[in-house]
């Protein structure tokens, strides 16, 4: 179990393993939120560019 005041955050930012390149691609990726708050954060993430938005506000630094 993770200590209560820790948020865990896994991400990909490449979805290939369909097509086997070596680019980005817009593919689905997988990505992971656990810990502090991340129920509440994490359900509305669309993109990779919001999880920086996501800790800072979970760390409730001002963006």
């Amino acid at each position: 179990a993770l200590p209560a005041d820790t948020l865990m955050v896994l991400a990909s930012d490449h979805g290939n393993i369909e097509d086997v390149t070596k680019g980005h691609t817009r593919n689905p990726v997988l990505g992971l939120v656990m810990g502090a708050g991340a129920k509440s954060r994490a359900g509305g993430l669309t993109s990779i560019t919001e999880i920086p938005t996501l800790i800072l506000a979970t760390l409730e630094a001002e963006v």
